[in-house]
């Protein structure tokens, strides 16, 4: 992830810290060992995931609405997908903990997981953290990141307001079910992405938000402390970590999903779903590592 980084800049690649994952046995997550680190691995005072934060067991009948690949009914966690979910919610408790050490005051972004996280401070939702995990890649044209640009983009088009107005916000994400799309005047929209009038030169890059429905994935967003906060008092976990998001409609968080316009899959009918702003990085032949207890 670190060589990944650099290809999107140098500045971008010297903010990110490494952060170990956690297992998804009985031990808890240990801290990262300075004897183990290196000068893109800075050793922080990551907590250790709790044991009971995520539990074993789950029911997938609603999470087989959206995919005919998921069997229904009552499941247990891989140790891969506890492991994963442990990781995630150690770094919301880190955010909302002890965000200082890794947030600054100017909106820049920082970045981690068995992978990197990286944290911004959003003037009107406070202190929030990027989070990616390890099999991430940037989007680029012609070999020319263009992820700052359309990371800025999407940035900017977050609503504002004086309450919470967002606390999550996915890079990457592969949605299901119907998507709400976000005006740029903050309004919200029916009309798809695809659809709207945007630019179609890869070199300029057009990125709308929209609302989801439901959907996989947890490879690449940003979550406001706010949010972190409120998903702690939900713990725990129960089903892998995407898939409880989705099920629980994000707990009520105002949540969206940033896509590069007129890109990525293509329908029948000549229009795109909309390209993410990162990727998980697999070959053709390639899958997760992680096993999945759904039948996904």
């Amino acid at each position: 992830i670190q060589q990944e980084a650099v290809r999107v800049s140098q500045s971008f690649a010297a903010q990110m810290q490494r952060f170990p994952a956690c297992t998804g046995g009985p031990p808890p997550c240990p801290p990262p060992s300075s004897t183990n680190s290196t000068p893109t691995e800075t050793p922080t005072s990551f907590s250790s995931a709790d044991e009971n934060d995520v539990q074993w067991e789950w029911d997938a009948t609603n999470n087989a609405r959206y995919s005919a690949r998921v069997i229904p009914g009552p499941k247990i966690l891989t140790h891969g997908e506890r492991g994963c979910a442990r990781s995630h919610v150690a770094l919301w408790r880190e955010l909302v903990h002890d965000p200082t050490h890794r947030c600054s005051d100017n909106g820049d972004a920082r970045h981690s997981s068995g992978g990197s996280s990286s944290s911004t401070n959003d003037s009107e939702n406070g202190p929030t953290m990027l989070v990616l995990e390890d099999d991430v890649s940037f989007t680029s044209h012609r070999g020319q990141s263009r992820f700052e640009t359309c990371w800025a983009r999407a940035w900017e088009q977050l609503p504002r307001g004086n309450d919470p107005t967002w606390g999550i916000l996915y890079l990457g994400f592969s949605d299901r079910g119907a998507r709400v799309l976000l005006e740029r005047d903050g309004a919200r929209g029916d009309c798809p992405p695809h659809r709207r009038r945007t630019s179609h030169d890869p070199r300029h890059p057009t990125v709308h938000l929209y609302r989801p429905e439901y959907g996989f994935h947890t490879h690449a967003y940003i979550i406001t402390q706010a949010a972190a906060a409120l998903l702690l008092d939900q713990l725990p976990v129960v089903g892998p970590i995407d898939v409880w998001l989705a099920d629980n409609q994000w707990f009520g968080i105002p949540t969206f999903c940033a896509v590069i316009a007129n890109e990525g899959w293509r329908r029948d009918d000549g229009t795109y779903e909309g390209a993410p702003l990162v990727r998980q990085n697999r070959g053709r032949h390639t899958t997760s590592d992680i096993v999945q207890s759904s039948g996904r």
